[in-house]
């Protein structure tokens, strides 16, 4: 016998493990979309090594590194994907590439505290885009999962709805810390000026 449920409950509500996957997801869409939000600002105005020596990027430099992420973040679902059907499963691979995300954003928390920032600032992409490998292609799938055929038609409706629900409040989010940290931004170089 299993130490794991291996098929799916039968009931007509939501199935118990609904909620520990739309908060994985809504985890991920509100880091993975507030932090790309404000990263080229942070990149070329508040960048600063451990000793308070400034560390900020060029902007064309900035913006090919925060492309390379954002490229990649979409390219290791390729991957992840193919670990989830061939070798791991879905379950395994959104828990173990969810610790790479983690770690990534334990980089990125340390990068004015210990270490070469840009060095930290790289480990923590790369992880962060390794991650969400694991999460963009298996999470929705694995929600299908989490269903018998009865009374499949309206919970499943409202399973699914809820991850998305929580997509377009990431980019609500983002549209909205953009403008803020584009206007912070603004007032810190003009008061530099002055």
């Amino acid at each position: 016998m299993s130490l794991y449920r291996v098929t799916p409950q039968n009931t007509s509500k939501l199935p118990s493990g609904i909620g520990f996957i739309i908060g994985n997801e809504a985890a991920e869409r509100f880091s993975f979309y507030g932090m790309r939000s404000v990263l080229l600002a942070y990149m070329t105005i508040y960048l600063v090594q451990p000793n308070g020596e400034s560390a900020i990027f060029k902007e064309k430099e900035a913006e090919a590194w925060v492309h390379l992420f954002v490229g990649s973040a979409y390219f290791f679902p390729l991957i992840g994907g193919i670990l989830a059907d061939a070798f791991w499963g879905k379950y395994r691979t959104i828990l173990s590439l969810s610790l790479f995300y983690c770690l990534g954003h334990g980089c990125l928390a340390m990068m004015g505290i210990l270490g070469d920032t840009r060095t930290l600032l790289f480990a923590g992409l790369v992880l962060i885009a390794v991650g969400a490998g694991g999460i963009k292609p298996c999470v929705s799938a694995h929600i299908g999962d989490q269903f018998s055929h009865a009374g499949f038609c309206d919970t499943a409706r409202d399973a699914f709805a809820q991850p998305h629900a929580g997509r377009v409040h990431g980019v609500l989010t983002q549209a909205v810390g953009v403008g803020h940290v584009k206007f912070l931004g603004a007032v810190v170089k003009e008061h530099d000026r002055t």
